[in-house]
């Protein structure tokens, strides 16, 4: 199956930049900040659409990954999923908005207390800053049977 435009409107930005990636630049390429604002000079965030593809399995180095690359320069190393497809696009990230419900069951299940640090709500850290704040997170957590699991936690 042909690969469509990049430059077809119908699309919205982050599909069109995976298209600009397989029909410009191609795998294993260099391009740069500016070749991408160029191509894409009526979006005014093209650099996070690139980076949402990442979340699509798309590998797009930077210097952190790659020392040889400049700082103003991407390397395309892997396409993944074709997000031009229908269903493709939508983005596999779990839902991240708690309820308020969820949120204080967390809490009480963590005795209203910090999991890292044991401070609780409203307790100064003692450097004369602001008091601490309590909040829920996400956090990979290793098991005793060597498994990773996503946990909540204070």
């Amino acid at each position: 199956m042909a690969v469509p435009s990049w430059l077809d409107k119908k699309y919205g930005s982050k599909v069109r930049a995976g298209l600009w990636l397989v029909s410009v630049v191609g795998e294993g390429n260099i391009f740069t900040k500016g070749q991408l604002r160029e191509a894409f000079p009526d979006v005014s965030q093209i650099d996070r659409r690139v980076r949402d593809l990442r979340d699509h399995g798309w590998q797009i180095d930077t210097r952190r990954e790659d020392e040889s690359l400049h700082l103003d320069e991407q390397r395309f190393v892997k396409k993944g999923a074709e997000v031009w497809l229908p269903g493709q696009g939508k983005s596999p990230k779990e839902k991240t908005g708690l309820t308020a419900a969820q949120r204080s069951k967390v809490m009480a299940g963590d005795s209203f207390l910090c999991r890292s640090c044991g401070i609780g709500a409203g307790e100064s850290f003692g450097d004369g800053g602001q008091d601490a704040q309590l909040d829920v997170a996400r956090r990979q957590v290793v098991l005793p049977d060597g498994t990773k699991e996503t946990q909540l936690v204070t």
